[in-house]
């Protein structure tokens, strides 16, 4: 293997590195981000949505692209050039097939104009896909916005409601747009959960257990107020309560507002 192979497999490779560490990087400080959109469940209407969290992430689309400019530089569209400047032969090659021959008599050499056209395409169908997705705050085209504050058809709120798993997605039990309707929301879920408890405690052989949870979610009942403030203020990204293997979340997020006869009600 010649210099000019080994430098072409080395420059693949360092494009590679360079795409995978800096696409990311350019595309984030322009604000395109990935994320994925879950129904909303439980009280509210299954059809719209809110956000939930990263799912597909900027950085696997912008690495994908990269991928894809890294194949195309390690299999290139390539020309041979015969003795003086004549041009043919054209096709694809590996990038170590690049380099004279040993004769000197021809040379295959990257057609960088079709090279770099394929490129330029991978880069601008990826920068269309970053652009047009919804934006960091779950909604396209719009920003991050308080809770209650109104952007054109949505409106900032709390997401509460159960963790999912693996198999199955979070349950939403309140996209309230202000701390009173939080409130109210949390303790109907609590008190739904307490009464669950209290018939366990009656007739589960494990009573003890299910009265140490029901202790737990009553005193969160009683102090809710003061839980949803420590957790909003630390901006806590752990769960608002753990109890009996259920973990219940509060973060903030944006929602369709809602409509009544086609007008805004909130």
């Amino acid at each position: 293997m010649d210099a000019t192979k080994v430098m072409g497999i080395i420059g693949a490779i360092a494009v590679w590195v360079l795409l995978w560490k800096a696409l990311p990087v350019l595309f984030e400080r322009v604000g395109m981000v990935v994320v994925r959109f879950l129904p909303r469940r439980g009280k509210q209407n299954d059809q719209e949505t809110v956000r939930r969290g990263l799912s597909v992430s900027r950085e696997g689309i912008l690495r994908s692209a990269a991928l894809i400019v890294v194949g195309m530089v390690i299999y290139m569209p390539t020309h041979v050039r015969l003795g003086g400047n004549s041009m043919t032969d054209f096709a694809y090659r590996f990038v170590w097939e690049l380099g004279e021959s040993r004769d000197g008599w021809h040379a295959i050499e990257p057609a960088m104009s079709i090279l770099i056209g394929q490129v330029v395409v991978v880069v601008v169908i990826a920068g269309f896909l970053a652009a047009t997705v919804p934006s960091k705050n779950g909604v396209k085209g719009t920003k991050s916005l308080d809770i209650g504050e109104i952007g054109g058809d949505h409106i900032g709120c709390y997401l509460f409601g159960i963790e999912g798993d693996e198999n199955n997605p979070p349950s939403y039990h309140s996209l309230a747009t202000s701390r009173e309707e939080l409130v109210s929301d949390i303790r109907e879920l609590l008190s739904d959960m307490a009464q669950h408890k209290r018939d366990l405690v009656e007739s589960s052989p494990v009573a003890a257990r299910h009265e140490k949870d029901l202790k737990i979610i009553m005193d969160a009942y009683k102090n809710v107020e003061d839980l949803i403030k420590n957790h909003v203020l630390t901006n806590d990204e752990s769960p608002f309560l753990r109890v009996s293997g259920v973990n219940l979340f509060l973060r903030k997020g944006v929602r369709m507002r809602q409509k009544s006869n086609g007008k805004y009600v909130e």
